[in-house]
């Protein structure tokens, strides 16, 4: 059996994002109560109620029996159980989520990145882990670096900051906006778009499961780096304080 490099790269690159984020569930002391509502059905415990996106692997994303997956997941029920807490998680889009969130459907999003335009919008917790951003072009695309992408026809995800990006640097004005990384990756395999600006880590996961690895290739250096971290609606203060000395803040 040929020993796939790239698909090992590749496993070792997402161990280590769930290395860190169960190393911060393993610090939590379990402290979440206040502003949690009583979940339907569940008169002795307490719950809280996060909305989580379906395919935005591998933080967050809708399992083969369509629940909730993901190490976001993972840390937010860790963060709840260790209080005897349960969390219920409702998957959208991100813009189904803010919407949710800012109507008081919800009480808080399971895992951000904390862009200026969400903390302008939101109250965000304290970060649990940095998210590092990089090109991602076909090969031999003669992309190496930001330097090289003027002219170029770009693609970025919706809601993370990225849009806001390629206008502060002076970026082409040709922009696609998509919803998820295999969105963007599938435009740039197809050689619709020239590359895309996506998280490193997920970008590379995608790209390996859905097979555009043999033709599209992380490139150069990361190019940003945003903080992620839960994120309440504004007034929630008490919510925010607790999921922060969960976090041991």
């Amino acid at each position: 059996m040929r020993w796939d490099w790239r698909s090992c790269i590749t496993r070792c690159v997402v161990a280590s994002t769930a290395a860190l984020l169960w190393a911060v569930c393993l610090m939590v002391p379990g402290y979440l109560s206040a502003q949690l509502q009583p979940g339907p059905g569940d008169q002795t415990g307490m719950v809280v109620i996060a909305g989580s996106c379906y395919n935005s692997p591998p933080y967050q994303f809708m399992d083969e029996v369509g629940q909730p997956a993901g190490l976001d997941i993972d840390l937010l029920r860790a963060v709840a159980a260790a209080n005897g807490q349960r969390v219920t998680f409702v998957l959208g889009s991100p813009e189904e989520n803010m919407a949710a969130l800012m109507s008081g459907r919800i009480n808080m999003l399971a895992g951000v990145f904390q862009t200026e335009e969400i903390r302008a919008a939101t109250m965000v917790s304290r970060p649990y882990v940095q998210v590092p951003y990089s090109i991602f072009a076909r090969k031999n695309s003669g992309i190496a670096s930001i330097d090289n992408l003027g002219g170029k026809a770009i693609v970025v995800k919706r809601g993370d900051g990225m849009r806001s990006f390629t206008e502060t640097n002076n970026l082409p004005d040709r922009i696609a906006l998509v919803d998820t990384d295999e969105d963007a990756l599938r435009l740039v395999a197809f050689g619709h778009y020239d590359c895309a600006l996506l998280p490193t880590d997920s970008g590379r996961y995608v790209s390996e499961q859905q097979g555009f690895s043999d033709i599209v290739v992380c490139v150069g250096k990361p190019v940003r780096q945003l903080d992620y971290g839960f994120v309440v609606a504004k007034g929630g203060s008490d919510l925010l304080d607790q999921l922060n000395q969960g976090l041991g803040a």
